[in-house]
C-alpha cells in the first residue's frame, strides 16, 4: 500500500480468506468498519502510530490473529472490532486508549493476559464476553475505569488483577472481585512488567485445563448459598 494512503474503506478486504500478510503504511489514520473482517488467514497485525480511529467489526472473525499491536494513538476501539479472534492470547493497550466499546474482544476465547493503560476510562458491555480463560489483568489506572456489569464473562474464575500501589481497596469497592478477579495485587515495577506478563501467560495456559472443574465447584457453592438464603427467608 502506498504511503499516501490515509483511509481504508468499509469492507475493503472483507472475507479475503487467503490474505495472510498485511503491512499498513504509516500515513493511515482511519480504518473503517469491517475493513479486514473474516480475513481468516492473518496471524499478526500491527496498526501504525498514525491510526486514530478503528471502526466497528474491523477485524471480526480473524480467527488466526494471534499477535496484535494497537498504538496509543487509537482513542476508541469500536464495537465488536476484534470479536472472535480466538487465537489472541495477550492484549496490550498503549497509553492514549480510553474506551473499549461493546463486544470489542468478545469471543476471544484464547485470551489469557490483558494489560490496560492509565488512560483507560471505559470498558463497555460484553467487551470481553466469552473470554472465560482470562488469567491475569493489569490495570495501570489508580481510579478504576467505568466497567459495565457484563463486561467480562461470568466464566472468569480465580483471575489475578494487578493495580497501582494502594489502589486495591478502590478496586474492591468497585466490585471487580465479582467479575472473577479474586486476587487483587500490586503492579510489578515497569522494568519487570514484560517478564512478569510472560510468566503469567505461561501459568494461565497451564491452568486452562483446570477451569471446568473450578467452575463446577463454584457453581455448587453458589447453589448451596442460595439454598441456605431461601431457607432463611422461609424461616427454616
Amino acid at each position: 500500500m502506498p504511503s499516501s494512503l490515509k483511509t481504508i474503506g468499509e469492507k475493503a478486504f472483507f472475507n479475503c480468506k487467503n490474505l495472510s500478510e498485511l503491512k499498513l503504511p504509516s500515513g493511515v489514520n482511519y480504518i473503517k468498519p469491517s475493513a479486514f473482517a473474516y480475513c481468516s488467514s492473518i496471524d499478526s497485525l500491527a496498526f501504525p502510530n498514525s491510526v486514530t480511529q478503528i471502526g466497528n467489526q474491523v477485524c471480526q472473525d480473524c480467527i488466526r490473529l494471534k499477535y496484535l499491536y494497537l498504538p496509543g494513538s487509537v482513542d476508541v476501539i469500536g464495537e465488536y472490532a476484534f470479536q472472535n479472534c480466538e487465537k489472541l492470547q495477550m492484549l496490550t493497550l498503549r497509553e492514549g486508549t480510553t474506551t473499549i466499546h461493546t463486544g470489542a474482544f468478545s469471543g476471544c476465547k484464547g485470551l489469557i493476559v490483558i494489560d490496560l493503560p492509565k488512560s483507560i476510562s471505559s470498558l463497555g458491555p460484553n467487551c470481553f464476553e466469552g473470554c472465560g480463560d482470562i488469567h491475569t489483568m493489569y490495570c495501570h489506572k489508580e481510579n478504576p475505569p467505568t466497567c459495565a456489569s457484563n463486561a467480562f464473562s461470568p466464566d472468569v474464575i480465580e483471575a489475578r488483577l494487578f493495580v497501582p500501589n494502594k489502589a486495591d481497596k478502590v478496586y474492591e469497592m468497585m466490585d471487580y472481585e465479582s467479575k472473577g478477579f479474586e486476587k487483587i495485587k500490586t503492579l510489578p515495577d515497569d522494568d519487570k512488567l514484560e517478564k512478569h506478563k510472560g510468566k503469567e501467560l505461561e501459568d494461565g495456559l497451564k491452568e486452562v485445563a483446570k477451569k471446568p472443574e473450578l467452575r463446577l465447584k463454584r457453581a455448587q457453592k453458589q447453589a448451596k448459598q442460595k439454598e441456605k438464603e431461601q431457607k432463611k427467608e422461609m424461616g427454616f
